[in-house]
């Protein structure tokens, strides 16, 4: 396809990009390098949808950080909010700095900011808050301000929609870098932006299936990769037509391109100098039961052997199983590095509670509906015969999937 970019760009230089998860699976990190690769976005973790608002880390960042990097490609990573209050937003933002400490990120660490959705809409803890553009805004600028403050260069990651109605896109582009999701060969949106997500379902070798790809404007000394499967076309945009409105809109300038700084040195911790240590007798911390929302499960843990606590990614990695649906999951702990022996613990992922329940009276019946998709493996329905009765189970339904029960045969 032919991308067309916006005069605010002409002169500078468009680098080639992809951001990717746990999703993305195994990727061959030198294949992508070697497919005109210039950068990746890497998502660093999220918070759970559900009510208890775990922070988790995607199972695939280490890997997927170490590999680009080795790889020659330059990284940012992103972190898929659910913050519901500034606080939120800032104790994500500092999960996420701990996270990549380690390494030497040199793009921006950005903050994810759309609604998970599933077959009926929009979910998640955002959508259920229903907060207000301005609350919304200043969790987003909350997040960046902490990022900012450690030394890293933040930014924002919507697309077009949710930049004008869920937050305030314009005003944030005063501040920090907006990374616009817009799948056209042309973006439609008009306001200040310096990366453009423009598909969700490229191809690059070295990644099974399909990847988000991107550009970047820059107009730094960094070099466009010679792509031969994109080409690049730069016209002319029309000019909006104004809008009645008192805020002057920012004029889009080239932004500076994102400075390498010192990376932070870990503390070194005791190693062993013999034999590897065997961490069977590790204390793990306890896994809270979390609520069933659609996605992986995928709890932090804490891991100390003795008086060491261990580090994920250096001293051990986890593997999750059965963590999606309702029910009893798992995180298997394993040695790596100077430690060996593994150790796995259980967790509870329960369903959430039906959205909605309703309840239609008839003739001697009434018929019980109730909204689906909650991970449930089936409901059991419970009866009070008189007011100050007590409820007695008089069904039980095994299929998950149904959203309607009829009672029938009542006085």
């Amino acid at each position: 396809k032919t991308y067309t970019h916006a005069d605010a760009f002409d002169g500078m230089n468009i680098l080639n990009g992809i951001d990717v998860s746990y999703h993305n699976k195994t990727i061959d990190w030198d294949a992508v390098k070697d497919a005109g690769t210039d950068f990746a976005i890497i998502r660093a973790g999220y918070r759970g949808y559900g009510a208890s608002g775990t922070l988790c880390t995607d199972t695939k960042f280490v890997e997927n950080i170490e590999g680009a990097i080795a790889a020659g490609i330059q990284v940012g990573v992103y972190y898929f909010t659910e913050a519901i209050n500034t606080d939120e937003a800032i104790e994500e933002a500092e999960y996420c700095l701990s996270k990549i400490k380690n390494y030497d990120v040199t793009l921006p660490v950005v903050i994810d900011y759309e609604y998970p959705a599933d077959s009926k809409g929009p979910i998640g803890r955002m959508y259920k808050a229903k907060l207000s553009k301005a609350a919304a805004t200043k969790n987003v600028a909350a997040f960046c301000d902490t990022i900012e403050d450690a030394g890293y260069t933040p930014m924002v990651y919507a697309n077009k929609s949710d930049l004008t109605s869920l937050i305030n896109g314009a005003k944030l582009a005063q501040d920090y870098k907006i990374w616009l999701a817009n799948y056209n060969t042309k973006s439609t949106y008009t306001g200040t932006y310096e990366f453009w997500q423009y598909s969700e379902k490229g191809k690059v070798d070295g990644i099974t299936g399909v990847v988000d790809c991107n550009f970047w404007y820059t107009d730094g000394a960094a070099s466009p990769s010679d792509d031969p499967a994109i080409t690049t076309t730069a016209v002319p945009e029309p000019v909006p037509t104004p809008e009645p409105s008192p805020t002057l809109k920012p004029t889009p300038e080239p932004a500076p391109v994102p400075t390498s700084k010192p990376t932070p040195k870990p503390t070194p911790k005791p190693v062993p100098t013999s034999e590897p240590v065997d961490l069977s007798g590790a204390v793990v911390s306890e896994i809270p039961a979390e609520e069933y929302f659609g996605d992986e499960l995928l709890p932090p843990l804490d891991v100390k052997l003795g008086s060491v606590m261990l580090e994920e990614g250096t001293d051990y990695d986890i593997t999750y199983s059965d963590n999606i649906y309702a029910g009893k999951a798992s995180a298997t702990i394993t040695g790596i590095g100077n430690y060996t022996g593994s150790i796995t613990v259980n967790f509870n992922i329960y369903p959430k509670n039906p959205d909605t329940i309703s309840a239609k009276p008839a003739s001697k019946s009434i018929t019980l509906e109730w909204s689906g998709d909650n991970g449930a493996e089936g409901y059991k329905i419970y009866r009070k015969d008189i007011y100050n009765g007590s409820y007695k189970r008089i069904k039980t339904i095994p299929d998950g999937g149904t959203t309607s029960y009829k009672n029938t045969k009542l006085l």
